[in-house]
Formats: C-alpha cells, sequence, structure tokens
C-alpha cells in the first residue's frame, strides 16, 4: 500500500512538471527563451545582453576576464547606477508580471522588491572566480 501511494505520488510530480513542458508553455515574459529559466537567471541574462548590446559569447568573454557585470556596464558606457537600476526595473516588472498571472501574491512580490536593490547590486558586483578544470560554475 505504501509503496504504490509513493509511486502515484512521484508519477503525479513528473506530470505536474512534464506537462506544462510538453505542451510548450513558456516562462512568463518577452526574455523567455526555449528551454529557459523562468524568472531567474537565464531571463535576466538575456536582458542584460540586449541591454548592453552584447550577444552571449561576448559578454562570456568578458567574464571569463575577471569583470563584474557593472564592469562590463561601464565599459560599455553605462554608470553603475543606471546599470543596476535598469536590472532592478526589470526584475520588478517580472514580479508584477507574476503576480497578474496569478503565480504569486502582491505580498509575495513586494517582500522579494523590498531588498532586491541590494540583492542585484552585490551579484552584479561579484567577479567570477576562475574556472576549475574547465568551464566553472559561473561561466554558462
Amino acid at each position: 500500500m505504501r509503496k504504490g501511494l509513493v509511486t502515484a505520488l512521484v508519477l503525479g510530480l513528473i506530470l505536474a512538471v512534464a506537462v506544462p513542458v510538453l505542451a510548450g508553455e513558456a516562462p512568463a515574459g518577452r526574455f523567455a527563451r526555449d528551454g529557459g529559466m523562468g524568472i531567474g537567471q537565464g531571463m535576466t541574462r538575456a536582458y542584460i545582453g540586449e541591454l548592453l548590446k552584447m550577444d552571449e559569447d561576448a559578454f562570456r568573454a568578458a567574464r571569463r576576464e575577471g569583470n563584474s557585470m557593472v564592469q562590463i556596464a561601464e565599459l560599455k558606457g553605462m554608470s553603475a547606477e543606471q546599470f543596476v537600476g535598469a536590472v532592478v526595473k526589470f526584475r520588478k516588472e517580472q514580479l508584477n508580471a507574476l503576480v497578474a498571472e496569478g503565480k504569486i501574491t502582491a505580498e509575495q512580490a513586494e517582500g522579494c522588491a523590498d531588498t532586491m536593490f541590494e540583492r542585484i547590486r552585490s551579484n552584479m558586483e561579484r567577479i567570477p572566480a576562475p574556472p576549475k578544470g574547465g568551464r566553472g560554475r559561473n561561466m554558462r
């Protein structure tokens, strides 16, 4: 009995994940890509590439040279404040879209937005660690 219940739960979870993927449902937002990562890094990385007018290869190369995202933006003529402000605005728009779609509550979005500027600034100022024996985690 217990084994059957566990099997049913596992199958239910697999179906809950697989059905939207098989149905072709894309993550929210114009920067979602096929196989994208939702509101996380994939969408933000695509937005930053467009913002800085850089393709992924050029962006990766600049990161491999040891530049933070803020430093890359400054090399492209954008101040740190402008760059971080634009990314924060983008992420807030994504939160608002999730609220409108009913995926999160307004309270959840507000909680994320409260600390967003400092978290994003910290991430954008971070210098990537050099790869260890190949491609590093931050070098995708």
